[in-house]
């Protein structure tokens, strides 16, 4: 969702192929000049392949205490006390 691109799959890829990516190549790399080095981190600690080092592999608290998230007050969001820093138009049919 950060680079507005899907990690894994690309246009006409099936399911075995989808698979082999995910669990063989390469971490996704996101542009350098685009993003500071807490996403990075926090996207590399995301796609790791090795589960046991994947972050959040083991407690949810471990991804929402990463540096990247350190300006959300996380009470406050799950309250929905916490103002959209966005409201889409609405879509009319």
């Amino acid at each position: 969702m950060i680079e507005g691109e899907n990690p894994f799959w690309d246009e006409g890829m099936d399911t075995a192929a989808l698979y082999d990516v995910i669990v063989n190549a390469p971490p996704y790399p996101l542009h350098e000049r685009k993003f500071t080095p807490e996403v990075h981190d926090l996207v590399a600690g995301l796609l790791e392949k090795n589960p046991g080092l994947r972050l959040g592999s083991f407690r949810e608290k471990d991804i929402l205490e990463h540096s990247w998230f350190s300006s959300l007050d996380m009470d406050m969001l799950r309250t929905r006390k916490v103002e959209a820093f966005w409201i889409p138009d609405p879509v009319e049919f």
